[in-house]
């Protein structure tokens, strides 16, 4: 009786477990499978076509202040003389 439970014991160090299969993609809103054609938003959600819009899915992520923030680090400030540019 010791034989059979090395062999089982053998068999199963042989093969290792399968790996889990990856999540399936879905929209967060409508939990519709989204699969290739699923949307990343800035607040870290996927969503599907329809939930897409930031107003269609509540989202949380500030557009104007990053927008601000963006701006502020892009625009020249302009003297008023025409000679000298203030950066």
């Amino acid at each position: 009786m010791n034989n059979t439970t090395k062999d089982s014991n053998t068999k199963a160090e042989a093969f290792p477990q399968a790996k889990a299969a990856p999540p399936k993609k879905r929209c967060l809103v409508c939990n519709k499978r989204v699969g290739l054609t699923g949307f990343h938003c800035r607040c870290g959600g996927l969503f599907c076509a329809i939930h897409r819009a930031d107003t269609a899915h509540n989202c949380t992520f500030d557009f104007a202040t990053e927008a601000n923030a963006n701006l502020e680090t892009k625009l020249i400030k302009v003297d008023n003389s025409r000679d000298q540019l203030v950066i």
